[in-house]
């Protein structure tokens, strides 16, 4: 496999990216979800001779007994068992729901799925605490079928975005609460990156800018030559973006349009504005991703009420909940245990989540530390779930061409539609269990 920089020079100060203050409240360390470890094996006393002592042969024999206890407990409660001992297919840690997974070989070790969602840790800010935001005067867009900021906004061109989702140095994004569709794509390990789809509102600043994957080009595909914003891409996958149907506004072609925060390590802050990349690139006006629904058009068979799900896309690294949230009539994010926000202290929510499981193979291309990146094979069928409404509803995808979008069948071989609203698009490996909570 050809071998290239992750983040080249389009990444970097040696692009002549200039700094530039980016204001944000400060934040705390996000940590991982480390997994529990087991017990260890106890000292071996087998040949111990006869002539020990009592106290000694008492006190193996206690050991022994502490040591098969806390075997039981970790067979019995499936959590604490070392990530090591588990399959792929396996879902990590606690998991919400009622029993419902989806995409999963039977596993042998047993997994606790509790009927709640699991706690968040972190207090939700209230209204005071947001930067404020006017509210949206313009007509409904084709992305989401609710008002756009401004008028005209409808008519002009999708951005996507690639932003950094590293727990400890990205978070918080900035922009991420007003993009009107967001991809959710495992890259190397356990990690993910968000492809955040604007067109209905301005995100001025936007990032952590990051790099570009070949699964980009099966999101891109649909959006009728969207404008791309990324930070670089090892060459062979430029190659592959260069080929997509899209605009390149990336920093390697458009180095003025992109600055340096100080909120964030390098590479975690490279920022850039989506007014300025819709200035300098003409439009092609996106079509709708999907149909949408009156709130009280029907959901189609085998819908139930559901107060979230939770997934892990692997390693025991990343944990993604989506709580349905009654006041606002949307599902909030969280991860690993800690309620999503942006910048601004706005929540990350979304009117409809789709969870949409993919298989993940081999793009032939490494990043810059010498390992595999994964690319999602998006044309194709497979099976999901979508949360709208504080409803689960269970689905069949499709998608025939590049080009095509992704339609999202119910089990009436009928097109799901969607609520007017932003949506979040979980594109989750196929091999890993979902939960959906009741």
């Amino acid at each position: 496999m050809p071998a290239a920089p992750d983040e080249p020079a389009t990444d970097g100060a040696s692009l002549g990216v200039p700094d530039a203050p980016h204001n944000s409240p400060s934040t705390e360390a996000l940590p991982t979800d480390a997994p529990v470890r087991g017990a260890k094996d106890a000292d071996q006393d087998a040949g111990v001779p006869p002539s020990q002592t009592r106290t000694r042969i008492v006190a193996t024999a206690a050991l022994a007994a502490i040591v098969a206890f806390v075997i039981l407990l970790i067979v019995l409660g499936g959590t604490d068992t070392p990530a090591t001992q588990l399959s792929s297919g396996d879902i990590l840690g606690p998991v919400a729901g009622a029993g419902t997974v989806i995409g999963t070989e039977p596993s042998t070790t047993e997994t606790t799925t509790p009927e709640t969602l699991p706690a968040a840790t972190q207090t939700p800010t209230t209204p005071t605490t947001r930067k404020p935001r006017a509210a949206p005067t313009g007509p409904p867009g084709p992305l989401t079928n609710a008002a756009v900021d401004r008028n005209g906004y409808e008519e002009r061109a999708a951005i996507v975005v690639k932003i950094d989702n590293d727990d400890l140095n990205a978070r918080p994004q900035a922009g991420l609460s007003l993009a009107d569709v967001v991809y959710e794509e495992k890259v190397e390990g356990a990690y993910t990156r968000f492809a955040a789809v604007f067109q209905g509102s301005d995100a001025n600043p936007v990032g952590p800018v990051r790099s570009a994957r070949t699964t980009d080009v099966g999101i891109v595909g649909a959006l009728n030559f969207p404008l791309f914003a990324y930070s670089g891409a090892n060459t062979g996958v430029l190659a592959v973006i260069a080929e997509a149907p899209q605009r390149d506004v990336g920093a390697g072609v458009m180095s003025g349009a992109y600055f340096r925060g100080y909120d964030h390590p390098v590479p975690h802050n490279l920022y850039t504005n989506t007014s300025t990349l819709w200035r300098a690139v003409g439009s092609n006006t996106p079509l709708p991703l999907w149909g949408f629904r009156g709130p009280r058009d029907a959901l189609g068979p085998n819908a139930r009420r559901t107060s979230g799900t939770s997934m892990q896309f692997g390693g025991g690294v990343l944990r993604v909940v989506w709580r349905w949230n009654a006041d606002t009539k949307t599902f909030h994010r969280e991860q690993n245990g800690r309620v999503h926000f942006d910048v601004d202290n706005w929540p990350v929510e979304a009117a409809n989540v789709v969870i949409q499981q993919v298989e993940y193979v081999d793009s032939g291309f490494v990043d810059k530390v010498g390992a595999t990146t994964p690319e999602a094979k998006l044309i194709g069928t497979g099976s999901g779930w979508i949360l709208s409404g504080g409803f689960a509803i269970p689905v069949n995808w499709e998608k025939r061409s590049l080009e095509e979008r992704t339609i999202y069948w119910d089990d009436n071989r009928q097109p799901v539609n969607f609520l007017p609203g932003r949506t979040w698009v979980e594109l989750l490996p196929v091999e890993n269990g979902v939960s959906i909570a009741n």
